[in-house]
């Protein structure tokens, strides 16, 4: 019996190695978890692939060789113009998604690869560098926290309840950034929060965070209404992230709540969706208005929309405040 570990590497190189001679990718690598030798039983491949321009063709979520594949597209360009620079800014540093991070080369026949590789690994964790990333964090946190504080106000709670999801998101990466912490595997987000936050003390955030994605209800009540919702997530999903986005969620996202992270799971579900409503959520009434209940009876009540009252929702804000107070650019 091949242990799970060697087949999940095994499945990351087969993964891989179809992108070699692919036309227009450069170089390719395996990224994340995989690469860094801090996979468990069911991480998702982070495959980077260097390009001369933007492929459409390849999707961002895939599901192959039985595992979760994110397509990480970085230009070719870009990289020669942050390896010219004569001291790495900043800014520069900024541009690159950090699942790169460490990243273990698969093909790379012109070496720009090994060289990006190099100068990204050594100045990613710059004090410098990571005080910018929680900065940033921040700054989005902010404007997401003013829209809704705007959709509250305006008498719009389950699309404020939304954007204070998402500002809760930003947040995160903002602390974890202020204790140095590299953000990873999204399907154990709430299992890792809570290690984090014991570890570097900040409990009353991890709290915060359950509640306002309402995951401090009763787990058997919570997971009946995502097993109900599932076929109008995926809808939501097929029509925001393309065509392999539902194989990706019915098989990289634990949709039958068996890998024992059921919160993270739940979590990553509700954040999923208001991230896929992100350019509706501008519209005040995009989750207030009585036409979304009726296309989405099943995910009205999974986003809890059907659960708090607008009182109650503003006392996840105050929460929400003092726990974002604690944190300074």
């Amino acid at each position: 019996m091949v242990h799970w570990k060697q087949q999940l590497y095994d499945s990351a190189n087969r993964v891989a190695n179809q992108f070699k001679d692919h036309p227009g990718i450069v170089s390719v690598a395996i990224g994340g978890s995989l690469a860094r030798g801090m996979a468990w039983k069911h991480s998702d491949l982070e495959l980077c692939v260097l390009v001369d321009q933007h492929l459409p063709e390849l999707q961002y979520f895939n599901y192959m060789e039985n595992i979760g594949v994110e397509i990480i597209q970085v230009s070719k360009q870009q990289v020669e113009d942050f390896l010219m620079e004569e001291s790495l800014s900043n800014e520069a540093v900024l541009r690159f998604p950090i699942q790169i991070y460490k990243c273990r080369i698969v093909h790379d026949p012109s070496g720009l690869m090994a060289k990006f590789k190099a100068a990204y690994d050594d100045t990613l964790f710059d004090p410098a560098v990571t005080a910018k990333k929680r900065e940033q964090a921040l700054e989005s946190v902010d404007q997401r926290y003013a829209l809704a504080e705007s959709m509250l106000s305006g008498g719009f709670p389950n699309t404020a309840l939304a954007h204070l999801r998402l500002a809760s998101n930003d947040l995160l990466l903002a602390y974890y950034w202020h204790y140095l912490i590299l953000p990873r595997s999204q399907n154990r987000t709430v299992y890792l929060l809570k290690q984090n936050a014991e570890r570097f003390g900040f409990v009353d955030f991890y709290h915060t965070f359950i509640h306002i994605f309402g995951l401090n209800q009763p787990l058997p009540a919570m997971k009946q209404d995502l097993f109900q919702a599932q076929n109008e997530i995926y809808q939501v999903a097929n029509t925001g992230w393309g065509s392999n986005a539902v194989l990706f969620l019915q098989n990289a996202v634990d949709h039958n709540l068996e890998w024992g992270y059921d919160k993270s799971i739940l979590y990553v579900y509700k954040w999923c969706v208001h991230l896929l409503q992100t350019g509706k959520l501008e519209e005040r009434d995009v989750y207030d208005h009585e036409q979304f209940k009726a296309d989405y009876p099943k995910l009205f009540p999974f986003l809890d929309f059907d659960k708090w009252t607008s009182e109650e929702i503003r006392g996840l804000f105050d929460r929400f405040y003092e726990a974002r107070s604690k944190l300074t650019y």
